[in-house]
């Protein structure tokens, strides 16, 4: 059966009871919208993420004038931020906080520490 074009125009030929043409519009905006709300990252949490990053920042000239090991301060700072009553309570995963704080804190070290030192102690480094 041939549809005539005013038909088609007004979407009577797409609409077989399955609602208006602007519902169905509405249905994939909303799909949609439920799609991207489900993936942003909560806006606070960046926040603490780029303050967090700041004072690590801040801490490395602090240790690299004190002449203080880096990976100390940031321990002996995170311990007192943790203890004020004040904090935002953040729950990460524990393989991101292995990927973004201990493994760092390993290869500064490994870095920093002179050949002849590890070729001293190489037994143990390599039995880990």
């Amino acid at each position: 059966m041939m549809r005539s074009p005013a038909e088609f125009e007004h979407g009577a030929y797409f609409n077989h009871g399955f609602g208006s043409a602007g519902s169905f519009a509405e249905r994939v905006r909303a799909t949609e919208q439920r799609r991207i709300s489900s993936v942003r990252i909560p806006l606070p949490l960046f926040e603490i993420t780029l303050l967090l990053l700041a004072i690590a920042v801040v801490l490395l000239q602090a240790a690299r004038r004190l002449r203080v090991p880096y990976p100390a301060m940031l321990a002996l700072v995170g311990g007192c931020v943790a203890t004020l009553p004040f904090a935002p309570h953040l729950s990460i995963e524990p393989r991101l906080a292995l990927a973004l704080f201990v493994a760092p804190a390993v290869m500064d070290t490994a870095f920093e520490m002179p050949p002849r030192e590890m070729l001293r102690i190489w037994l143990p480094l390599t039995s880990l």
